[in-house]
C-alpha cells in the first residue's frame, strides 16, 4: 500500500474556510473532530484524510497511486480556498510526501542486504567503535526549486526482509506566490519521484543477479 500526501504549513488556518464534505470521491466518515478552528476527517474508512491546524493542512491518501489525482485534486480546492482570503493565503511552506513497503522477491536480497550495500561497513563500524545492526539511508536531492528528503531502509515491521522508502519534497512559499500555480507545478513533482521509486523498485527487485 502506498501513501501520499500533501502538506501546507503556515498560520491562520481555520476548518471554516473549507467544505469538508466536497473534497474527497468517497463519503465522509462519522468519527471526525470538528473543534474551533481544529478539524479531522477521513473518508471512505480512512481511504483519505483530511485535517486542518492553526499552522498545518495535512491531505491523505492511501493508494496505489503515487500522489493520485484525487489528492491533487482536493489539494487543489484547499489552495484556492486559501488563496481567495483577502489577508493572503497564509502558506510558507509547501510539502508533498510519499512512502511505500516493496516487498522482497524470492532470491532477491532483503531490505537490510540491500541497505548495506550503500555503505563501507568495516569503515562505519571503525568509525563508531561497535557492530551496527543494520544501515539507513538519507539522500537529499535538489530538482525544480523542491528539496527532496528520501528514506531508504529495511522495513521494520517484516524483520528487514522487506524495503522501506519514503520521500518529503519541500519548497518555501512567499506571501506573493501564487498558492494554486504553485501546486500545479507539484506535477513535476510528481513525475520526479514516479522516476525514483520506479529505479529503485527495479534495482531491489533485480536480486543478487544485479
Amino acid at each position: 500500500m502506498t501513501t501520499s500526501s500533501v502538506v501546507l504549513v503556515g498560520n491562520g488556518f481555520s476548518r471554516q474556510l473549507f467544505n469538508e464534505h466536497e473534497l474527497f470521491p468517497d463519503p465522509m466518515d462519522k468519527n471526525y473532530l470538528a473543534l474551533g478552528q481544529v478539524g479531522q476527517f477521513t473518508y471512505g474508512s480512512n481511504t483519505y484524510r483530511f485535517s486542518v491546524l492553526p499552522d498545518k493542512i495535512v491531505l491523505n491518501h492511501n493508494s496505489n497511486s503515487l500522489l493520485s489525482d484525487e489528492l491533487m485534486q482536493a489539494a487543489g480546492q484547499v489552495a484556492d480556498a486559501l488563496q481567495a482570503q483577502s489577508q493572503g493565503h497564509g502558506v510558507t511552506g509547501l510539502g508533498l510526501n510519499f512512502e511505500h513497503v516493496l516487498s522482497a522477491t524470492d532470491g532477491g536480497v532483503t531490505g537490510t542486504e540491500f541497505c548495506a550495500e550503500f555503505l563501507n561497513a568495516n569503515r562505519v563500524e571503525h568509525a563508531i567503535g561497535t557492530l551496527f545492526h543494520d544501515a539507513q539511508c538519507h539522500i537529499v536531492v535538489v530538482s525544480g526549486g523542491v528539496r527532496y528528503t528520501m528514506r531508504i531502509e529495511p522495513h521494520v515491521a517484516s524483520g528487514g526482509a522487506n524495503l522501506f522508502f519514503s520521500v518529503n519534497g519541500h519548497q518555501d512559499l512567499g506571501s506573493t506566490d501564487d498558492l494554486p500555480s504553485k501546486l500545479r507545478e507539484a506535477a513535476g513533482a510528481r513525475e520526479f519521484v514516479q522516476s525514483v521509486f520506479s529505479s529503485l523498485s527495479r534495482d531491489f527487485g533485480e536480486g543478487e543477479g544485479r
